[in-house]
């Protein structure tokens, strides 16, 4: 995707994503540089248009633990930041470090010294008035992490929000081998225990009921879907067997365009699940969970019924940045699934 394919009126944040931490320091490559800076021009169509960098991303954590430890390293990336926001003119910064605490090393001061760089990046925010900077985090949705790795009362006294990483709850590995729905609206009537808690209405009321305030639980959605490969083709409804990722995709990550030309070269008619307000669908022993506009439409009237902060879409470019998909209630529409929460959130719908 190019920066001339975003529509700049489209969302109210763009978020340029993954720069790393190295050297206890902010780092974008010079590739990413050139990209910003054109996202950046983006501001002058929309004024009201806020540019942040992401920090992180899965598997890009290892600059994070040695720079929240102590003081000093903390001090230093809080100055590579401002070095950006004076330089770049970019708006705030999104950390999205995958997740403290909860890697293979355990560190259970990773938790504490993550709030102490969020209390110090606020502080340091809150002593000039030139700048009026954004300070995010992307925060797992899966309780067990959000449990070892974030102190969410006082996350909720320094962050202008968090953007809550509410996919992602099925895709396949080892110890899941079987199907399931990427972003689940609520829990289905045959799911027990943990698997209860994998959906977008538990994890959203979760971060609330930790201390978080509604307004500032942005929801996540996907604009794209996860395959899996069947063990047996006859065998496709939700939790069946699967032995690995489908042929669709990349490792299973397929994008939304992916997604449409494999249903309609097949001539599928996807299943709406009306529990988990999701679609999904198969082919012989290929199986795709995804989002369209209906599932995201549903969704985004959610966000809006419950009072939370708004929407957080992953990832703009698996859409259907050039309208290519002739499928669903806006086909040839750019961008058709995050339009469609766009509509839905302004009441368009």
């Amino acid at each position: 995707m190019q920066v001339s394919d975003i529509d700049p009126n489209l969302c109210t944040h763009l978020n340029l994503a993954f720069a790393s931490v190295v050297n206890n320091s902010l780092y974008l490559d010079n590739e990413q540089l050139s990209f910003l800076a054109e996202i950046i021009k983006l501001k002058q169509t929309n004024e009201n248009l806020k540019v942040l960098v992401s920090v992180g991303g899965a598997g890009n954590q290892n600059g994070f633990p040695e720079m929240v430890k102590n003081h000093t390293n903390r001090k230093i990336f809080i100055k590579s930041v401002w070095d950006y926001v004076q330089q770049l003119n970019i708006d705030g910064v999104d950390l999205d470090w995958e997740f403290p605490g909860a890697q293979i090393n355990y560190d259970p001061n990773q938790r504490m010294h993550f709030t102490q760089l969020l209390s110090e990046m606020r502080k340091s925010i809150a002593r000039q008035d030139k700048y009026k900077v954004f300070l995010t985090v992307a925060v797992a949705a899966i309780t067990d992490i959000v449990d070892v790795s974030y102190d969410v009362a006082y996350m909720n006294e320094y962050v202008d929000f968090v953007n809550l990483m509410s996919y992602d709850f099925h895709y396949f590995t080892s110890v899941t081998p079987f199907t399931g729905i990427n972003s689940p609206l609520y829990e289905t009537s045959s799911e027990k225990y943990f698997l209860t808690t994998l959906n977008i209405n538990y994890s959203s009321h979760y971060w609330n009921y930790l201390g978080m305030d509604k307004s500032k639980i942005v929801i996540g959605l996907p604009t794209y879907g996860h395959s899996f490969r069947l063990v047996n083709s006859n065998s496709h409804d939700l939790y069946a067997p699967a032995s690995g990722y489908g042929k669709l995709g990349n490792l299973g990550f397929a994008s939304y365009p992916m997604i449409c030309n494999f249903l309609q070269k097949n001539h599928i008619t996807p299943v709406f699940d009306m529990e988990n307000f999701s679609p999904y669908a198969a082919k012989y022993y290929e199986w795709i969970s995804f989002d369209d506009s209906q599932s995201l439409t549903y969704k985004a009237e959610f966000i809006k019924s419950h009072n939370f902060g708004g929407a957080m879409v992953y990832c703009l470019n698996a859409d259907d940045f050039k309208g290519i998909c002739n499928m669903g209630v806006i086909a040839g529409t750019k961008f058709p699934l995050i339009s469609s929460i766009k509509n839905a959130l302004d009441g368009a719908t």
